[in-house]
């Protein structure tokens, strides 16, 4: 069950809340009790008249209400009462109320026996154990995601704060636990990585899927993917997750397979350090040493590059005998694999690197050529991700009859001005984009995407 957490200054903000949440399908809301300006004997009574199973949340000075000597009448129409495990030895509580009570611990958790000692603990002084580890890392979430949550069927939920929050979740509904929570909208959080309620609907009801990468915090990989759900008539969601380091890749991924997560794709600087975390790559994956597109099947995890065959289809038909290559990492060689068959010259700001991706593919570097005339210069580097950055120097000579970019921006970027100065072809990082995002959807779903559209969208969004 998802349950709805809501905060309100008065009562009458709470139950306004509560009446949204119950019609966009809600059965369970839990009530901030500490949120309340006033919380009051009169508050919960008016409270009470939500017809939904209800969580009084008590902290602070609203603790008070429970030690009243009409304590139990008071929450009768209460179906749990939430304490905070470090205030249950200094309250009250009249042994009505035990049945019913949540105890509840909110820090970071160092290892999975530490959260074994917390839920033993709590279910020692109550019904419901609950443990929200707020440490925001992959390692803590993937054993909050883990067994030990579940060691006591519908009484114990574990689960994260933060980035973490969302897989967590979905891990503690899969692993039996008899709820969790959601919040009635982006603004209406009250925690750290607390997902929507629709959303969280949709996931529990269809799939998930994951975009991954050092900062996706403005990536249109979601707008495009949801649009194609929908317009596929399939349930679930599409959530982009920023990962701080290549040490949280690891743990991330026993996470979204915890989470039950279908599909995840990779994008800037992961793609080759997620092809060693895989069970089995795809040819192209193989070929390149890269991957950008997930698929989890239980505890099995394949591999692919979608990036090649995107730029295996925007290539067909162009002329491609001499290319040129800026950069060394996987979208670079995606690009280089794609275009196997031409003179290849590879550049980048750390020349060894291009010549050790150039050998690991089996390719021959050809040298550089100032001056020289390439049919198609490709950037496979971050420059103009922001519509700043300057192009390498080098280029500044040649001339080309292509320019691909993988970098999608609304603003124009260095190498779509190299284009509009030659007056050649350009094609976008958006259209790469697009492209690989269909072919993703079509493993993770057995579905064709809807191209067409999720180009469309790209346009209205301004990524040319």
């Amino acid at each position: 069950m998802i349950c709805v957490a809501l905060k309100g200054r008065t009562a009458e903000e709470m139950i306004a809340r509560a009446s949204a949440a119950v019609s966009a399908g809600a059965r369970m809301v839990e009530f901030r009790i500490d949120s309340l300006a006033d919380p009051s004997e009169e508050a919960l009574r008016r409270l009470s008249s939500v017809h939904a199973t209800k969580i009084a949340t008590l902290k602070g000075r609203s603790l008070k209400l429970i030690e009243r000597a009409d304590a139990a009448e008071l929450f009768s129409s209460f179906d749990y009462v939430d304490i905070e495990m470090k205030d249950v030895g200094h309250v009250k509580l009249q042994r009505e109320l035990m049945s019913k009570l949540v105890v509840s611990h909110h820090a970071s958790v160092g290892s999975e026996d530490e959260l074994k000692t917390i839920l033993k603990t709590e279910l020692a002084s109550g019904t419901i154990a609950k443990c929200v580890g707020t440490g925001g890392s992959f390692a803590e979430a993937a054993f909050m995601s883990g067994p030990a949550g579940h060691r006591e069927p519908q009484k114990a939920m574990t689960f994260s704060t933060g980035s973490p929050g969302l897989l967590t979740r979905l891990a503690s509904l899969r692993n039996g636990a008899p709820w969790t929570y959601a919040s009635l909208s982006d603004e209406e959080r009250t925690a750290d990585g607390q997902p929507v309620f629709s959303d969280m609907l949709e996931m529990q009801n269809g799939q998930t899927d994951v975009l991954i990468g050092a900062d996706v915090s403005h990536s249109p990989s979601p707008v495009i993917q949801n649009y194609a759900l929908a317009a596929s008539g399939l349930r679930g969601r599409y959530v982009a997750i920023s990962i701080g380091s290549r040490q949280e890749l690891e743990p991330f991924f026993r996470c979204a397979q915890a989470a039950g997560v279908r599909g995840v794709n990779v994008t800037m600087p992961y793609k080759t350090d997620v092809a060693a975390l895989m069970s089995e790559l795809d040819v192209h994956a193989g070929r390149t040493g890269a991957v950008n597109t997930v698929v989890i099947d239980g505890d099995r995890m394949r591999g692919y590059n979608t990036d090649y065959t995107a730029v295996s289809q925007l290539v067909d038909g162009l002329p491609h005998r001499r290319v040129l290559i800026v950069g060394s990492g996987g979208a670079a060689r995606s690009a280089a694999a794609a275009l196997s068959r031409a003179d290849m010259t590879i550049i980048s700001r750390h020349q060894s690197r291009s010549d050790d991706m150039a050998r690991s593919m089996g390719i021959e570097n050809v040298p550089f050529e100032a001056g020289g005339s390439y049919d198609i210069v490709v950037n496979s580097t971050p420059v103009g991700t922001d519509g700043h950055g300057t192009l390498p120097g080098e280029l500044s000579s040649c001339t080309f009859r292509a320019v691909m970019d993988f970098v999608y921006s609304k603003k124009k970027t260095p190498y779509r001005l190299l284009a509009e100065g030659q007056s050649c072809r350009y094609i976008s990082g958006a259209e790469i984009l697009a492209r690989q995002a269909a072919s993703s959807f079509k493993l993770w779903t057995g579905t064709d995407a809807p191209l067409d559209g999720m180009l469309s969208i790209l346009r209205k969004e301004g990524f040319g």
